[in-house]
C-alpha cells in the first residue's frame, strides 16, 4: 500500500495479455505478463460491481444489459473500465462466451459478499434509525412440509412479540458459513452438519425429527420397489455433496456403505440441495439426503430409511446479543 496525496492506493499488476492457448484437453487459458503499477481504488464504484456481478450470474453482457435495463455497451466499458483501473483481467472471451479468469472468480466471491454485506447493514441501520434494532434474521435449507410449519411458528414469534423478522432460504452449507460471518441469528439445518458445528462457538437444539432417505428417479427400476435398504444400493451411483459444500457428507456416505460391505460410486458431485433434483430426473444417479429434502414426487421417489435418523436442527451462535432469539428460540 501507498499513502499519496490523493489518498490510499493500491499496488497492483497492469496485465498484459499476450494471446490464448489450448491446454491438452483443449481448454482456452491466458498468457499474461505483468507491469507494478500503483492504482488507486477511490476510482472503485458499487454500481461497478453490481454490473460485474450481474454479468457474471448471467454469463453473458447482453443479458446482464438487459436485466440491469441498460446498454451492452456500457457493461461492456464498465468490465473494461473495471480490468484496467484494477490491472486484473475478469473474464476470457472467447468463441462467443464469457468466463472467468481464476482472479475473476475470487473477485466475484468476494464482492458478492460485500454487497451482501453492504445491503444488510444498510437494512440494520433503518432498523436502529426506526427503533427496531432487535429484528431477527432467519436462514432456512430448502425442506417439504416443516417449511410451511416453520413459517407458523415464525408468524406466531412476530404476533406476539410484535418483532421484525426476515427469513431466506439457502442451501444448508452455505447456511452454516453465512451464520458464523453473523449474517443470521440462527439456521435450520440438516443434523449430519452437527460434527461440523462443534468447537465454533455454536449452539443448537433439535427442530424437527427425521431420519435420512434414498431419492430414485422413477426411470430407475429400484422405484418399483415398496421398500428399499440401503443395502439395495451396492449396484447403484451415487450423486453426491461436494467436499467443499458439505465436509461430512462423503464421511457419512462412506460409513453407511462400508457397513454393507460396499464402496459407493459417485457419478458427479453437486454444490447445493437444489442440484439433486434435474440429476436425478436425468438419471445420474440415487441421492441419499434428509427425507425433509423437497424433490418433486412425479419424478423422483422417496424412500425413508428410518433406521438412520438425522433430524433437523437450529444452531447459532452462542455470543448472539439479540435479546429477542431466546424468546424465538423457545417456541423449539
Amino acid at each position: 500500500m501507498h499513502k499519496g496525496d490523493k489518498g490510499t492506493v493500491l499496488l497492483s499488476p497492469v496485465i498484459w495479455k499476450i494471446g490464448i492457448k489450448n491446454d491438452d484437453k483443449n481448454r482456452p487459458f491466458v498468457t499474461w505478463r505483468t507491469e507494478m503499477q500503483y492504482r488507486n481504488l477511490q476510482n472503485l464504484k458499487v454500481s461497478q460491481i453490481q454490473i460485474f456481478l450481474t454479468a457474471v450470474e448471467c454469463s453473458s453482457l447482453s443479458r446482464a444489459a438487459d436485466l440491469l435495463h441498460v446498454t451492452q455497451p456500457m457493461v461492456t466499458k464498465t468490465i473494461q473500465t473495471l480490468e484496467h483501473e484494477l490491472g486484473i483481467i475478469l473474464f476470457i472471451r472467447t468463441k462467443g462466451r464469457l468466463v472467468l479468469t481464476p482472479a475473476g472468480k475470487e473477485c466475484y466471491e468476494q464482492w458478492h459478499n460485500i454487497m451482501i454485506l453492504l445491503e444488510r447493514s444498510v437494512e440494520s441501520a433503518h432498523s436502529i434509525q426506526e427503533g427496531q434494532g432487535d429484528r431477527l434474521r432467519i436462514g432456512m435449507g430448502i425442506l417439504r412440509n416443516q417449511g410451511m410449519d416453520f413459517l407458523e411458528r415464525i408468524q406466531k414469534y412476530k404476533n406476539q412479540y410484535h418483532a421484525e423478522v426476515f427469513m431466506e432460504k439457502h442451501p444448508m452449507s452455505f447456511l452454516l458459513r453465512e451464520l458464523q460471518k453473523d449474517c443470521y441469528d440462527a439456521v435450520l439445518i440438516s443434523r449430519h452438519l452437527l460434527d461440523d458445528v462443534r468447537n465454533r462457538g455454536l449452539e443448537w437444539k433439535l427442530a424437527y425429527s427425521s431420519c435420512l432417505a434414498v431419492f430414485v428417479p422413477l426411470s430407475n427400476p429400484l422405484s418399483k420397489k415398496d421398500q428399499l435398504h440401503f443395502s439395495d444400493l451396492k449396484s447403484e451411483s451415487f450423486i453426491a455433496f461436494s467436499s467443499e459444500t458439505d465436509p461430512q457428507y462423503l464421511n457419512l456416505l462412506n460409513n453407511l456403505a462400508m457397513k454393507e460391505g460396499f464402496i459407493p460410486r459417485i457419478s458427479c458431485y453437486v454444490t447445493d440441495e437444489s442440484s439433486f433434483e434435474p440429476n436425478l430426473i436425468l438419471g445420474n444417479g440415487v441421492a441419499l439426503i434428509d427425507s425433509m429434502i423437497n424433490l418433486d414426487p412425479t419424478q423422483i421417489r422417496k424412500y425413508d430409511l428410518k433406521d438412520l435418523p438425522n433430524n433437523i436442527i437450529l444452531v447459532w451462535k452462542d455470543s448472539n446479543p439479540n435479546p429477542n432469539l431466546t424468546r424465538f428460540l423457545s417456541l423449539f
